[in-house]
């Protein structure tokens, strides 16, 4: 979580909130995209590119290829140098609202413990073209039968001590499922 100094519980805890993070098992990764990190915001008034910077450093644990993701779509990658480090810096054409993040993959390796493969990846950061959300309808149908499953889990779930607490994760999953039946 990039936070800034001084390191306070209350900056960690805002900064996480706001996406200005990174999951990783190892490699250290950052993405810049027109000088904004994760979980930051651009907003284009028309389609154009933005400049976009990623860096990964892995001194330890071999990296496999650096990726750019643009809607959950790889659209660059880079392999490590012998130093375990890699880049990318290229233009990427935004022609819609969209996200774009980075990621790292790579085999297993004897130092990453509970983890098959060595893996990080960013928050993304978002770019809004004329205001539009960013919105992807086959993506939206897919989270709303993933909800369904959720949904009946929840109702066959022994774990409840309360019905009234179950009926609570059932209508905030329902919630979720009606934001994604908008976008379907």
């Amino acid at each position: 979580v990039k936070t800034g100094s001084p390191l306070t519980c209350e900056k960690w805890t805002a900064a996480y909130k706001a996406g200005r993070s990174f999951v990783t098992n190892g490699p250290m990764l950052f993405l810049e995209v027109d000088g904004k990190d994760p979980g930051g915001e651009i907003h284009l008034i028309v389609p154009r590119s933005v400049n976009v910077k990623v860096r990964a450093q892995s001194p330890i644990v071999p990296m496999g290829v650096l990726q750019l993701i643009v809607n959950g779509e790889v659209v660059a990658t880079a392999k490590p140098s012998a130093d375990e480090a890699a880049e990318i810096d290229q233009p990427v054409r935004i022609g819609r609202s969209s996200w774009i993040a980075a990621r790292i993959r790579g085999d297993g390796h004897r130092l990453v413990v509970n983890d098959p493969k060595v893996f990080a990846h960013t928050c993304p950061v978002y770019c809004y073209v004329n205001n539009q959300r960013i919105a992807f309808p086959e993506d939206a149908k897919i989270a709303v039968a993933w909800i369904d499953r959720l949904i009946q889990d929840v109702f066959a779930s022994p774990r409840f001590s309360h019905e009234a607490k179950r009926n609570k994760v059932i209508a905030l999953f329902r919630k979720a499922q009606r934001y994604y039946q908008e976008i379907r």
